[in-house]
């Protein structure tokens, strides 16, 4: 008899009650409720920073198919160079111009200014603002 009750008392103290599981509970959601928003701006900082990543990588194409190409910009007459140009010459593969942010292909242009006594490239992530530029396109 004695044996049986043993075996009681030690199953009764294996069991969580009812508000230990609560407590628990509560616990895990608070810590959702802090981790969840964290790890969701730590994401989207990786997304942008690997944006700008991306576009100093466009930029950097740019500059060597500009330098490359031997095009001359002016102080009042910049130039504007298109993705697609920078591509089918290229000078980056179109795999690697995909938005880490939206996961959509990029488009747009890079413009080109010298001023300063040195060139500066400037993307712009639009079609519409490069159809601003068509005319100074090369």
């Amino acid at each position: 008899m004695e044996n049986k009750q043993w075996k009681e008392v030690y199953m009764k103290k294996n069991a969580f009650t009812l508000i230990e599981l609560l407590a628990i509970l509560v616990i895990l959601a608070v810590l959702a409720i802090i981790l969840i928003p964290t790890i969701k701006n730590s994401i989207e900082d990786a997304k942008k920073s690997a944006y700008n990543n991306q576009v100093a990588s466009i930029k950097s194409a740019a500059e060597t198919y500009f330098v490359n190409s031997n095009f001359r910009v002016d102080s009042t007459t910049p130039k504007v160079m298109y993705l697609t140009d920078i591509v089918s010459s290229g000078y980056i593969e179109s795999s690697k111009i995909t938005n880490p942010v939206t996961e959509e292909a990029m488009m747009g242009c890079v413009l080109i200014k010298f001023y300063s006594n040195q060139y500066h490239y400037d993307y712009i992530d639009s079609n519409n603002e490069c159809e601003k530029y068509q005319n100074i396109r090369e």
